[in-house]
């Protein structure tokens, strides 16, 4: 275990948008911004690894990398290392271990499932076979901040014990909205219903369509807005062109982030169909989106999986249903679509639980209590 007395530079190891919004959470503390440092590693080690199964592992290892980074660090004379995702920490291990600096690293999602698997078939690991070792090795030696409970447990139970670990939710930044939740939530037409997200197996786009066609052939007066791409939108597209009620489902694709906004705004409710995806075998680690419904007063309905219960309140900010149970999503569906009052109540309490609970200046203190030493989790 590496220790520190106070923290005086930070080096901030992440992909580009990340590492200025890390740097800027650190305050009056220098820090140092490492951008993209592996893009090459990464892109043969754990992302597309099934190409180069007939090459050891160990020849991933870049000696020279691990040594300018050494270099690096030691120049602007950081004592902390601030990385983002497991998989960059285990690249740069060998100059870990001789820095012997502070070093925090921030689980998120993909890099916290160890038994990954490649979204097409033949469904191949995604991580190499030596991962959750190498990861259990680096942990022992580090902190590790995690977003939710779930992820926290999912390293304990893959015996990935770290010297200190640390609970820190994603906030955004709350917004006042244009119209009050109650007129938003005032209907003559249709209800609009929005799945945003992209289109894998953990995120159930197309159990999603399903649970709305059968709400529709109970009675339900309503469309469906799917946004996003992803490995399933051709299915998508196609299950939509075959619907009983095609005319009331919308593939929009890939958005601009700046439509995120937009899109929850024009809609009454949020869903997805969110539970252990059978193939990847992935599980919301957390759930932004589910953030930006609230900040819009859109009421969630979902699947009960991984951290969406650390967000979404069932009964009182949304409604969550056993993921894979068609009906009971369907019911939530209904629930929702035919009830303004309950829309109003639910999107309201969940507008103040974002700002009371997963607001960007709960995230940044934090980061910053987290970066300055004060006490995590006692594992």
């Amino acid at each position: 275990m590496f220790s520190a007395i106070g923290t005086n530079v930070v080096a901030v190891i992440d992909t580009d948008p990340l590492s200025d919004q890390s740097a800027e959470l650190i305050g009056d503390t220098p820090f140092f911004c490492i951008r993209n440092p592996i893009r090459d590693i990464e892109s043969s080690d754990f992302y597309f690894p099934y190409l180069f199964k007939r090459i050891p592992y160990k020849l991933y290892s870049n000696w020279a990398l691990n040594k300018q980074f050494e270099k690096v660090i030691n120049e602007v004379k950081a004592d902390t290392l601030f990385i983002h995702f497991m998989t960059r920490a285990i690249a740069f291990d060998e100059a870990i271990c001789r820095l012997q600096r502070r070093t925090v690293i921030h689980a998120h999602g993909y890099d916290a499932t160890f038994d990954l698997r490649e979204g097409r078939p033949p469904f191949r690991q995604a991580h190499p076979a030596s991962y959750l070792d190498r990861v259990q090795d680096i942990c022992r030696r580090s902190e590790v901040i995690v977003a939710s409970e779930a992820v926290h447990l999912r390293l304990t139970q893959a015996g990935v014990i770290p010297c200190k670990t640390y609970i820190k939710p994603y906030g955004i930044e709350s917004r006042s909205l244009t119209k009050t939740i109650a007129e938003k939530h005032e209907s003559d037409g249709p209800i609009r219903f929005l799945f945003l997200g992209r289109l894998i197996d953990c995120k159930g786009p197309l159990e999603t369509i399903s649970a709305f066609e059968t709400a529709c052939a109970r009675g339900l007066d309503a469309t469906l807005t799917i946004a996003g791409d992803g490995l399933l939108l051709d299915d998508c597209i196609a299950a939509a062109q075959s619907s009983v009620v095609s005319d009331r489902i919308t593939i929009l694709g890939s958005i601009e982030p700046s439509r995120v906004r937009q899109l929850m705004d024009e809609h009454h409710v949020f869903t997805l169909h969110s539970r252990l995806g059978p193939q990847t075998r992935q599980e919301e680690a957390f759930g932004v989106v589910f953030l930006e419904a609230m900040d819009a007063g859109c009421p969630v309905a979902t699947g009960r999986s991984g951290g969406v219960p650390e967000i979404v309140v069932d009964g009182k900010t949304g409604l969550l249903f056993e993921p894979g149970d068609i009906d009971s999503h369907a019911d939530a569906l209904i629930a929702l679509g035919t009830n303004n009052s309950l829309r109003v109540e639910l999107g309201t309490a969940g507008k103040l639980r974002l700002d009371h609970h997963f607001s960007r200046e709960k995230e940044d203190l934090a980061l910053r209590n987290i970066l300055l030493l004060k006490r995590p989790i006692d594992n």
